[in-house]
């Protein structure tokens, strides 16, 4: 299509039918600022003179999953989570916030425990980003270093797990651990948590933790505080409440006599005799 066929009709068509397709808005939405942002860039080119989507209006999105797992049912998923190596791939994006594929990616060569961090090399952004190593899973990856090309999360077979594979794998550990069956202390609640979701998990734990949005951006491989500020801007309510608790100010005993000002100087006004 040509770029001077693209205007805001067209967007509406775009969208409408997109829409009739069942596709979500979020999704929709996304796709329309991909295409403002290539008709801004034609602009910067001289290749149009105005982007004539520029203030086309963003469908109504569904509120963000907000997927929740507390401590103890964090304990209750590990313990759900077989095979091994499972357990260890949750315990890892727990501490550290990372996806899915960076993990399974890593490899002996990315673990540098001198400096106590995890390189991820192939990042969504293209670039690369140290991840500190949480004190809950340095002694495992001390324990379990293999040489430099070995792979951090391995199967029996000695093959790396795939994405797939994976999210398969852990759907079956919350669907052993969500069953209505067992005591509701040995249960999680959300029954759809999905493996990315642990990245959600770990990024409310940071802010409430106390880390800034730009410390926590850093750690996903954000490019920005954007998304955080978007996503999670509402979910430290608690944290927010004890911090404005300890502002100081100053204390003032309960019936203390209200200060009384100074009386003004009276004032005598000059008399001149003319003559």
């Amino acid at each position: 299509m040509p770029i001077a066929s693209i205007d805001r009709d067209a967007i509406d068509a775009y969208q409408r039918d997109r829409m009739a397709d069942g596709v979500t808005n979020a999704t929709i939405n996304r796709a329309v600022a991909l295409v403002r942002r290539m008709l801004n860039y034609a602009v910067d080119r001289k290749h149009l003179r105005t982007n004539p989507i520029a203030r086309v209006e963003m469908l109504e999105e569904s509120p963000a999953r907000r997927p929740v797992l507390e401590a103890s049912e964090e304990r209750t998923l590990i313990e759900a989570c077989s095979p091994e190596w499972l357990r260890f791939l949750v315990r890892v994006l727990l501490a550290t916030g990372c996806r899915v594929g960076e993990v399974l990616a890593l490899t002996y060569r990315d673990v540098d425990l001198d400096r106590g961090v995890l390189v991820i090399r192939r990042s969504k952004s293209g670039a690369s980003r140290d991840v500190p190593i949480h004190p809950s899973i340095a002694s495992d990856l001390r324990r379990g270093r293999g040489t430099a090309d070995a792979a951090v999360i391995v199967k029996p077979d000695g093959k790396r797990p795939t994405l797939s594979g994976a999210g398969q794998a852990f759907r079956r550990a919350v669907a052993r651990c969500t069953d209505e069956r067992l005591p509701a202390d040995k249960r999680i609640r959300q029954a759809d948590l999905r493996v990315h979701d642990l990245r959600h998990v770990f990024t409310v734990r940071a802010l409430a933790s106390g880390l800034t949005a730009f410390e926590v951006a850093r750690v996903l491989g954000h490019k920005d505080t954007t998304m955080i500020s978007r996503t999670y801007g509402d979910v430290t309510p608690e944290r927010i409440k004890a911090l404005v608790g300890s502002i100081k100010v100053a204390k003032v005993r309960r019936g203390a006599p209200v200060a009384k000002m100074p009386k003004p100087a009276k004032v005598i006004p000059l008399r001149f005799s003319g003559k």
